[in-house]
């Protein structure tokens, strides 16, 4: 994935992040992957942070207390974010159920409202396209998710292979796709990383 990424910020002019940081002074928090706690994330520079766009479901929403390491194990596909984000070589990830404060409705407005700029500014947006809750594993992160192809040889010695369907198809069929908020986060996102069964 870091090889693609690459690539986009080379060779695509849409995909660099403007040099002017939108989120500054905005109370924005994040996931420190490193030390597995919510920090206050005011930035002078170049955000630098991955974002998880998933399915709540049924599961219940950690509390967190800033600058408070998590006391133990989060939502399964939050898990498997932080580890998508350390192995993208990232620091930060922000997770809507954990970075804006459920309990706060001054900060739950502001941060509602400056959801636009945190998905345009996230260097890319996870998107676990299989999850029915937050409870859910990413596939090929964790749980058994791995998906075999199908072959078959004819007596004649001809092999034929299965292809995938097409991403179109997982995300008109996932249950990522029926969420209100999926049009702001996949259309704001200038970069998606999708992960399908």
């Amino acid at each position: 994935i870091r090889g693609w990424v690459h690539d986009c910020e080379t060779s695509h002019e849409a995909c660099r992040l403007q040099t002017t940081n939108t989120l500054a002074s905005c109370n924005m928090r994040v996931v420190d992957v490193t030390q597995r706690a919510v920090i206050s994330y005011d930035i002078q520079e170049r955000p630098d942070y991955v974002a998880l766009s998933y399915v709540w479901g049924g599961a219940k929403q950690t509390p967190v207390v800033l600058n408070v390491p998590f006391p133990g194990k989060l939502p399964r596909t939050i898990e498997d974010a932080m580890e998508v984000t350390r192995g993208l070589g990232k620091r930060y990830l922000w997770v809507d159920g954990l970075c804006i404060d459920q309990n706060n409705e001054e900060h739950k407005r502001d941060q509602i409202a400056i959801m636009d700029r945190i998905y345009r500014d996230a260097w890319a947006t996870i998107i676990n396209l299989s999850g029915t809750s937050a409870e859910s594993s990413i596939p090929r992160i964790s749980g058994d998710f791995h998906v075999r192809q199908t072959t078959y040889t004819t007596h004649d010695g001809d092999h034929f292979i299965s292809t995938p369907p097409a991403l179109a198809a997982y995300i008109r069929q996932s249950p990522w796709s029926s969420r209100a908020w999926v049009l702001q986060e996949a259309l704001l996102s200038r970069r998606r990383i999708f992960f399908t069964p």
